[in-house]
């Protein structure tokens, strides 16, 4: 790299440093960040099971779940939809 840049082989040479990022990240280094570090999210769990009659509840509440986040502009919590086989994406539609 040095030779060719010495002969003016690039016009401009930049790099990105690219880094998987951990929360063990900074246990053991000297540099500490200037940021607070959030806590990992927490998401309520709904599980589709394919009964229709109780898949509509748990759809209800988590339609409430979402409204509540949305109101409070909630970044840290969330909501996961868990589809079993037997699960049916219409109740989606009937919403």
């Amino acid at each position: 790299m040095w030779y060719l840049n010495n002969r003016n082989v690039f016009d401009d040479f930049r790099v990105i440093e690219i880094v998987w990022w951990s929360e063990d990240m900074y246990k053991y280094s000297l540099y500490k960040p200037p940021y607070k570090i959030h806590p990992s999210r927490t998401f309520v769990d709904i599980n589709l099971t394919g009964n229709d009659d109780e898949d509509k509840i748990k759809l209800d509440f988590a339609q409430l779940e979402i409204r509540e986040l949305m109101s409070t502009q909630d970044t840290l919590n969330g909501v996961h939809f868990h589809f079993n086989p037997h699960a049916s994406i219409k109740l989606l539609y009937e919403l």
